[in-house]
């Protein structure tokens, strides 16, 4: 069966025992007649980082999105780091507000990653906010989401996770 078949039947294609590259051209070959997300694991988060430099070269105008895994063990005494939950969520939401018109997104990830669990998709698409360049945004409700996720309203803004009201433009 070719990988186009195996798009159109089942949504699915398995790569195992392939040389090194042939899962990035695979890959591609799905962005290119699958317009939704596609979800790339890898076995660590090497050959994940391998798998977005392949896809530089295979595919450079598909966005690629990468979902790490926790820098952390289940049962540590320090929580992750934020700049790994930041990544994660953020990648989260993109997928979540992700429609099949937009065409193909990658989603690049490790094994490791996708066995922690995750907030429903439904949570994760109220969650959000999004505001353009160019667009209007409501002061009160971009307020009110920043309070609702942990934000600290500051005068001054000094450490992240503050955020200070400036002027009414």
């Amino acid at each position: 069966m070719s990988a186009r078949e195996a798009w159109s039947q089942a949504g699915t294609l398995t790569i195992h025992d392939a040389p090194d590259g042939v899962d990035a051209m695979a890959v591609c070959d799905a962005a290119r007649h699958h317009p939704g997300v596609i979800l790339y694991v890898a076995r660590d988060a090497a050959r994940a980082a391998a798998m977005k430099e392949a896809l530089r070269f295979f595919a450079p105008t598909v966005p690629t999105l990468e979902y790490p895994a926790w820098d952390c063990l289940p049962y540590d005494r320090v929580s992750p780091s934020s700049a790994v939950s930041t990544q994660r969520m953020a990648t989260l939401a993109m997928m979540a507000a992700h429609k099949p018109d937009d065409g193909a997104l990658i989603v690049i990830t490790a094994i490791n990653a996708v066995l922690q669990r995750t907030p429903p998709r439904a949570v994760i698409a109220s969650a959000s906010f999004s505001a353009l360049p160019g667009s209007d945004v409501d002061m009160d409700s971009l307020m009110g989401y920043l309070a609702a996720n942990g934000y600290t309203r500051a005068s001054t803004v000094r450490e992240p996770g503050e955020f200070a009201v400036r002027g009414g433009l």
